[in-house]
């Protein structure tokens, strides 16, 4: 740039917002200004836009590099401001959790933009950790005076997940509502078990049952109240679940936006915290479920007692961890086989819990086939992901349009079937010493 006469560098931006590209920005910059040093401006969109399928965020972080690469002034994120060099002012980088808080309100406001007009909005309150958190999050967005909230519940919902939501809506000054569906899931039930084809009687499992009760939530009440009232919905699904499936098409999977659809359980957690600690600075998160006393769980069946310690058949923690290779760095569970060769696996996987790990598998076995029970739940569950609603874009690859999925066969290399077996006889080695 200085050959050709140039004074400084001003790049325009509309750079949306990853966690730790801007560390990786200012990598590249030192590079090209050890090359040609000489003042670099970049400035950077704030705000948000979308695809139809996916709202992207851009958190702004303009930055003034001195000619050594250096930092010599920085924008806040996530606002328009002026900033001026000559004060050299450097605003603070965010922590992970800052940064993710702060995109998902600058997705949801995307919505007013949108639409039009400042919409209301409401949200299934379940008492869980996944909609109080959207609930907040709602809260923060706009105030409690635009959301309402409505809890649902039938004869498996505990009460202490009842109490929950209340406590929650009371906590934030949010419009709450009792809704229950038992004599509407029961006459649904009844008529779905006592329908016939001349086949047969066919299989009512408690599978069956479970999404009748999902689909009663969300398709009726939950719809029926919003176009009452005039309301947006939204969809309370995590990545974790949304990425293997556990969700109900046309029940949960359905809704205007998907606020944390593009965070992992283990993350939810954390902003919970986060939410209670530095944005509220109260327990308006019911710390039991931020404490383990009260265990993720859809509450659906007698099978998912949370009065009983029964919850989702999910492996949080380890299943996040895999599911974020498989995601965002498009691994195979040939490299996890791999990994496990080599001794490196749970640090590859930067979940270093060996206790939990041997005491989710007690043998080589139930982890080879939960390996490939969660590759199958990401490939065969697409067709749900492609019918939910827009996610707001938070990672290096979010479902919707940011990360392109096609409905295919399952494919494993050729060498998948030869690192199974290195496995078993490595575990079995171990496990005899």
């Amino acid at each position: 740039y200085r050959r050709r006469g140039a004074e400084a560098v001003f790049n325009l931006s509309s750079s949306p917002f990853t966690w730790q590209k801007s560390d990786k920005r200012n990598r590249v910059v030192r590079q090209i200004l050890a090359r040609s040093p000489l003042p670099f401006f970049y400035v950077n969109q704030v705000g948000a836009q979308n695809n139809g399928k996916n709202i992207i965020v851009f958190d702004g972080d303009s930055t003034a590099y001195a000619a050594s690469g250096d930092i010599a002034c920085r924008a806040r994120p996530w606002r328009e401001q002026l900033v001026l060099t000559s004060r050299g002012e450097v605003a603070p980088a965010q922590s992970e959790i800052e940064a993710q808080y702060a995109g998902i309100l600058t997705g949801l406001r995307h919505l007013d933009d949108v639409r039009g007009a400042e919409s209301k909005f409401l949200i299934a309150t379940s008492g869980g950790v996944d909609s109080s958190v959207v609930c907040c999050l709602l809260e923060r967005a706009f105030g409690p005076e635009r959301v309402f909230a409505v809890n649902m519940p039938t004869r498996f919902n505990a009460a202490v997940t009842q109490d929950n939501a209340r406590s929650l809506c009371a906590a934030l000054g949010v419009d709450y509502l009792c809704c229950p569906i038992e004599s509407l899931y029961e006459a649904v039930a009844a008529l779905v078990q006592g329908a016939e084809f001349s086949v047969g009687k066919g299989e009512y499992t408690r599978l069956v049952d479970e999404n009748v009760q999902a689909r009663i939530r969300f398709a009726d009440v939950l719809s029926g109240l919003a176009a009452k009232y005039g309301l947006v919905f939204t969809s309370n699904g995590n990545k974790t679940e949304v990425a293997l499936g556990y969700a109900t098409l046309y029940g949960d999977v359905s809704g205007a936006v998907a606020p944390i659809a593009d965070l992992y359980k283990v993350q939810v957690f954390a902003l919970a915290r986060f939410l209670n600690e530095d944005v509220y600075g109260r327990a308006v998160v019911p710390e039991n479920l931020l404490d383990g006393s009260v265990v993720p769980s859809a509450e659906l069946s007698e099978a998912q007692d949370v009065t009983q310690g029964l919850g989702d058949p999910i492996k949080y923690g380890y299943h996040d961890a895999v599911l974020r290779q498989f995601i965002e760095y498009r691994r195979h569970s040939s490299d996890l086989l791999q990994w496990f060769i080599e001794g490196v696996l749970l640090e590859k996987l930067e979940w270093d819990d060996e206790a939990r790990f041997r005491a989710y598998f007690p043998d080589v076995r139930s982890w080879i086939e939960d390996l490939e029970w969660v590759e199958r739940q990401v490939r065969v569950n697409y067709f749900k992901r492609i019918q939910a609603p827009p996610v707001i874009v938070l990672s290096k690859r979010a479902f919707g349009f940011d990360l392109r999925e096609t409905q295919q066969p399952p494919y494993a290399p050729r060498r998948c079937e030869q690192l199974k077996a290195e496995v078993i006889r490595q575990w079995s080695v171990t496990s005899d010493q």
